[in-house]
């Protein structure tokens, strides 16, 4: 298990991604993104927004173009308020924050794309 104290200790391996992916299984979450949404990712990620920070509001169409922006983020990050998510942080010296929630949302969605495309 990475803490939050490994995770901000410059000492200690732990990436973000590390820690967030410790935080995921540790709740038992699972990716839940839709097709479109998957190819929109992957066009972001394959374009260098590893991150999926500034997204391009052009690429997304009228149906789903809900889906990628901040806002979004925003409001997916709620899936994640479960207690299975409060107890691992809480695990790992760490408490539920809005930020949190989002990172959550943001590794999740790399992991669909490893999953989906093998990145």
């Amino acid at each position: 298990m990475i803490t939050r104290k490994d995770y901000m200790n410059n000492d200690h391996p732990a990436t973000h991604s590390d820690y967030y992916r410790d935080v995921i299984k540790g709740a038992g979450l699972k990716p839940n993104f839709d097709a479109a949404t998957l190819r929109m990712l992957r066009t972001e990620y394959d374009g260098g927004n590893i991150h999926f920070n500034s997204l391009d509001s052009s690429m997304v169409d009228a149906q789903h173009k809900h889906e990628l922006t901040l806002r979004a983020w925003d409001a997916r990050a709620f899936q994640v308020a479960a207690g299975s998510v409060h107890r691992a942080l809480k695990e790992r010296g760490d408490y539920l924050t809005m930020a949190g929630q989002t990172c959550i949302i943001k590794e999740l969605a790399r992991i669909a794309l490893e999953e989906s495309c093998n990145v």
